[in-house]
């Protein structure tokens, strides 16, 4: 969050990642504990994360797509996404792992992620002037990890107390998540860099003066 609060306006794009970061660490430390405390289950905190975390990435990606028809392509998948939870959750009163839910939301998450690239690649009339930027990073980190945690979180369902599937489904979860974490940390420097050399020559020609 603080390294939010130091984003300058032009990459404020970014805050919305880092409140998704944080999101999820507050919900691994506190949520997490106060589910399994007061609701005696360990899933409500992930279902509420499961809808933060769509919400929070879908706002990072809408900016950046450049298609004309990206409005109607949000509000039809983000209306499905909301459907699926107040189903599986409401009307079925799911008390397991909301897998299909989360399916869903992995899903139109790398639909999301994917119609960036295409756009990007489309309305890229130099392929020389393709630069890799702080935004195909973290859309980068959103595609490994959204695909590389789709078929554990499916399983889930079924699975989640068996211990053998736990260690896998942790090893994986965590692999992942370095590699995401890595490539959005990168993300921030290559977009906070020339703000902060700026911020450096601005200093030093005031005190040369």
């Amino acid at each position: 969050m603080v390294i939010s609060i130091l984003i300058p306006k032009k990459t404020r794009n970014l805050k919305l990642i880092s409140i998704y970061l944080f999101a999820g660490l507050f919900t691994d430390l506190f949520l997490n504990p106060i589910s399994k405390l007061y609701f005696n289950s360990p899933f409500f905190a992930s279902k509420i994360f499961t809808a933060t975390e769509f919400v929070l990435i879908s706002l990072y990606l809408f900016p950046l797509i450049q298609l004309k028809t990206k409005k109607i392509f949000f509000l039809v998948f983000s209306s499905i996404f909301f459907l699926t939870v107040f189903t599986e959750n409401v009307l079925i009163n799911n008390q397991n792992f909301d897998s299909v839910s989360t399916g869903v939301s992995a899903l139109i998450i790398l639909f999301f992620s994917i119609a960036y690239l295409f756009s990007r690649i489309k309305y890229n009339t130099n392929p020389e002037n393709f630069k890799i930027d702080g935004s195909f990073l973290v859309v980068s980190s959103i595609i490994i990890y959204f695909s590389g945690t789709f078929f554990i979180y499916i399983l889930s369902k079924n699975n989640y107390f068996d211990e053998n599937f736990r260690l896998s489904y942790s090893l994986i979860n965590a692999l992942v998540l370095i590699v995401r974490n890595i490539l959005i940390l990168t993300a921030f420097i290559t977009e906070l860099k020339p703000y902060l050399k700026k911020e450096t020559l601005t200093h030093t020609s005031k005190y040369s003066i």
